[in-house]
């Protein structure tokens, strides 16, 4: 099974072809398509034919499951980088893979640094101006 696992990310990458959209008497258009394989754990699931659990399950088991393991992430995320920088990826997709699955996001909390608020109360305080009337 881990030399399965290991020829799992060789199976994986992008095909590119072109898609005839219009074929004229004087010129053509074509489009760039990619056909994906990006590398995933449920694709290394499948790929094994096992369950999503029972790679959890070597990987804590075992230390060179695990570093495929982590191959396979690590791959996933250079794939989605570099491919959206070249515009082979769709942006949105690409945010939420980037998101959901490798912790990037494009937010910055600037009021807490990213630590927990400890209270959640607000104090409003009035101030008068000097020589103002106080009721």
């Amino acid at each position: 099974m881990q030399k399965k696992a290991d020829g799992y990310l060789d199976t994986c990458g992008n095909d590119f072809w072109d898609y005839d959209k219009t074929v004229g008497e004087k010129s053509n258009s074509y489009e760039r398509k990619v056909t994906i394989t990006l590398p995933t754990i449920e694709g290394l699931a499948k790929h094994l034919g096992v369950n999503r659990s029972t790679l959890y399950e070597w990987r804590d088991n075992h230390t060179t499951f695990s570093d495929s393991l982590e191959a396979v992430v690590a791959e996933q995320k250079r794939l989605v980088i570099e491919h959206s920088l070249n515009g082979d990826y769709n942006p949105t997709i690409a945010k939420l893979i980037l998101a959901s699955n490798h912790g990037m996001t494009d937010r910055t909390d600037v009021t807490s640094g990213d630590k927990p608020i400890k209270s959640n109360s607000i104090a409003f305080v009035t101030m008068k101006p000097d020589g103002a009337d106080s009721q």
